[in-house]
C-alpha cells in the first residue's frame, strides 16, 4: 500500500477504532500546539507522554509509527517526531 493509505492508519485488531482515532488526533494536536507556541518543532515519545495523560507507552509508539507511515509525522534522528508540511 502507498504512503498515507487508510489501512496504514487502522488500529490494532484488539483495539477500539474510535480510541485509536482519538489518541492519534490528540498526538497531532499536542504537536501542533507545541510548534505554534514555539516550544518545539519535534517531540520525543517521552515528552508526548507528559501531555497525553494515561496513554500506554507501547500504544503511543505504535500510533507514532502509524502517523509516520501515513505521512502525517516524520521520524527524526534520535527518535523524536515532527509534523510534516
Amino acid at each position: 500500500m502507498g504512503r498515507g493509505s487508510p489501512a496504514e492508519l487502522s488500529p490494532p485488531v484488539d483495539a477500539d477504532p474510535a480510541d485509536a482515532i482519538r489518541r492519534r488526533d490528540e498526538i497531532l494536536q499536542v504537536m501542533f500546539w507545541m510548534r505554534g507556541e514555539g516550544l518545539a518543532d519535534d517531540a520525543s515519545p517521552d515528552t508526548l507522554l507528559v501531555f497525553l495523560g494515561e496513554v500506554d507507552d507501547a500504544m503511543l509508539r505504535a500510533d507514532l509509527d502509524a502517523l509516520d507511515s501515513a505521512g502525517l509525522l516524520e521520524r527524526m534522528p534520535g527518535g523524536s517526531y515532527r509534523l510534516t508540511p
